[in-house]
């Protein structure tokens, strides 16, 4: 199990996803935790210049009103539930012709 805490004090000081989720523990076990603090607005990342990537630096965010989603998404951005048509999305129609 991984330690929700250990994990954002290794982002103290600005450091590249792939490397600290390496210093945490195995990386396949961190990076969900990780993914998880960036989601919630404890770890930031710059969304703005490059998208998410294991070179991506990643800082924990000690002011939570300057979030990295607050300043990747624009404020006109839709609701995903309301930007979709009222009919809903529309089924994947299978494949023509003789099988």
């Amino acid at each position: 199990m991984v330690d929700v805490r250990s994990a954002a004090e290794v982002f103290e000081e600005p450091l590249p996803l792939w490397s600290g989720a390496g210093r945490v523990s195995d990386r396949l076990q961190v990076l969900p935790v990780l993914f998880h603090l960036l989601w919630s607005g404890r770890l930031g990342t710059d969304l703005e210049s490059v998208a998410l990537g294991t070179d991506s630096p990643v800082w924990t965010l000690r002011d939570l009103r300057r979030t990295a989603t607050s300043r990747a998404l624009p404020a006109t951005t839709p609701d995903v539930l309301t930007a979709l048509p009222p009919e809903g999305i529309p089924a994947a129609e299978g494949p023509t012709g003789p099988a």
